[in-house]
């Protein structure tokens, strides 16, 4: 018996420390996420459907039944006075602990694949966080690409840009952050998909300026009212610290440039072809300046 004993005590601890160390890795990155920027903390509570620290009060608190259990029927088995007790106690513990996991298991790899996903988001660190806001298809990835290094996924069709894109640029000794979102459609906030919920958690969390482009030109997909009212909603999250844009500058007459301006209700001088690589420096020097 003695050795039946031994064997169900060691059973016992490798059932422990696999069910253990599954949970324990997930808290080891909760605890890393939770030292990060609140962005990245946004972007897991859209993935999950709650905040990294109500996914970590849950972990632990699976961790503490998990070591409760482990001691109590470690102490069972030990105490155990026959072979049929060992192996009725083994089995019941097993059973517990891997339940324990199984009832958990969605929460679990729901958290483990946000965690995933964040740790491919690039370094938004920087001394300005630019965000390039607007409607699908205006052409922010466009200018993302002309004022950095970064190539994002270009093409004549609406939201090819399903994450946040970084790319970085040097300019009058400042290293800008210029966050490429995706399009946000005119719609509110609880019809919003998770690609324009990424979005807001850029523009609530990082955005020091933003740049909202707007498309004017014959060719653009969605009308005035449409662009006016998600530039109003933007501007709502980003105060005033916000340069409104006219992009494809190229293919759009006066008439619909003045159009534009009695639909904003303001003056538009910032007017740029980031095809072209038209206007871009009115662009730099607002960014930079105080």
């Amino acid at each position: 018996m003695v050795r039946r004993r031994a064997i169900a005590l060691a059973r016992l601890n490798t059932v422990y420390n696999v069910v253990r160390g599954e949970v324990e890795s997930l808290a080891r990155a909760l605890r890393l996420l939770g030292e990060l920027h609140v962005f990245y903390h946004e972007l897991y509570s859209i993935e999950v459907g709650e905040k990294p620290e109500e996914t970590l009060r849950l972990v632990y608190s699976m961790l503490g039944t998990m070591n409760r259990l482990y001691r109590e029927y470690r102490a069972m088995i030990a105490g155990a006075g026959s072979i049929a007790e060992i192996n009725y106690y083994l089995r019941e513990a097993s059973g517990r602990l891997l339940s324990l996991l199984r009832r958990k298991r969605r929460v679990i790899e729901k958290a483990a694949a946000a965690i995933k996903a964040i740790s491919r988001t690039p370094d938004v660190s920087g001394d300005i966080h630019v965000i390039i806001a607007g409607m699908p298809q205006v052409g922010k990835s466009t200018l993302l690409s002309r004022l950095s290094k970064a190539r994002p996924e270009i093409a004549p069709y609406p939201f090819t840009t399903k994450s946040i894109i970084v790319g970085h640029m040097v300019y009058w000794d400042k290293r800008i952050v210029l966050i490429d979102t995706p399009g946000i459609l005119d719609r509110p906030l609880d019809e919003k998909n998770k690609i324009e919920l990424r979005a807001a958690a850029a523009l609530r969390s990082l955005a020091d300026k933003t740049v909202f482009l707007i498309d004017v030109s014959k060719f653009s997909y969605y009308n005035l009212t449409e662009q006016v009212n998600v530039y109003r909603w933007v501007k709502s999250i980003v105060g005033e610290n916000i340069l409104l844009c006219i992009n494809k500058i190229d293919a759009t007459s006066p008439d619909m440039i003045k159009n534009a301006e009695q639909a904003f209700d303001q003056s538009i001088p910032c007017r740029i072809s980031a095809l072209q690589g038209k206007g871009i420096e009115y662009i730099k020097k607002w960014i930079v300046q105080e």
